[in-house]
This record gives C-alpha cells, structure tokens and sequence, in this order.
C-alpha cells in the first residue's frame, strides 16, 4: 500500500475512516464520538444487569413456589388420608349405633346436635 504524505491526497481507507468517524491530528476518534459511544455501551450494559438480576430474582421465586407447591401436595394427600379415616370412623359408628350399640347412639346423637350428619354410605356431613 502507498504511503501517504501530507501533499498527496488521502488514500480510500483514510476517507472512509473519516467519513464516519471525526479523527484528531495522530488518527484517534475525537473525544466527540467516543463519549457517546461510552454512554451507549454502558447504557446497554446497565439493561443487560438489570435484566440479569430480575432474572435470577424471577428464579428465585419460582423455586420457592415450587416447594411450597411440593409441600402443599403432601399435605393435601395427607388430609385426603386422614379424611377417609374419619369417614370410616363415622360409617362404623353409624352401623354400631343402627345396631344397638348406646355408646355408639350418643356419639350420633352428639354429632347430630353439633349438625354433623352420617349418610348411610358413612360420609359426614355439616
């Protein structure tokens, strides 16, 4: 490539250079457009952290809806269990007190006053 003097005109390179970016006496950008240039990229870095950080709040969140999930299942299977227990309980206490049992004819009768009902097939109701 032919070496440039300051007679001769400047080489394509050199125009195009200066055709986008205004360039001081030893062929650095100006202080006008790095300045700018700076601002864009740090403006740009601030969204991408931000951005970043509410992604890993997000996450955090989402892990700990997760457990709580997990745990509100178990303790919704175990309700399931305890419930069909009771209503075995209420169902034999119900043949027991069809069948003559007093003590078994006052546990009706109290769940009866407190509004507890015994269907035939052993559910309890309010």
């Amino acid at each position: 490539m032919p070496e440039s003097t300051a007679d001769s005109a400047p080489t394509h390179e050199t125009r195009t250079a200066s055709a986008h970016l205004p360039l001081v006496a030893d062929g650095r950008p100006s202080a006008g457009t790095v300045v700018p240039r700076l601002a864009l990229c740090l403006g740009v870095l601030v969204l991408l952290l931000d951005q970043a950080t509410a992604t890993w709040r997000l996450v955090k969140i989402r892990d700990r809806l997760a457990e709580r999930h997990a745990t509100q299942a178990e303790l919704l299977k175990q309700a399931a269990r305890f419930e069909a227990q009771l209503e075995g309980l209420a169902a034999g206490t119900a043949l027991l007190a069809q069948s003559g049992n007093p003590n078994a004819a006052a546990i009706v009768a109290t769940l009866e006053r407190e509004g507890i009902r015994i269907k035939s097939d052993g559910v309890a109701t309010r």
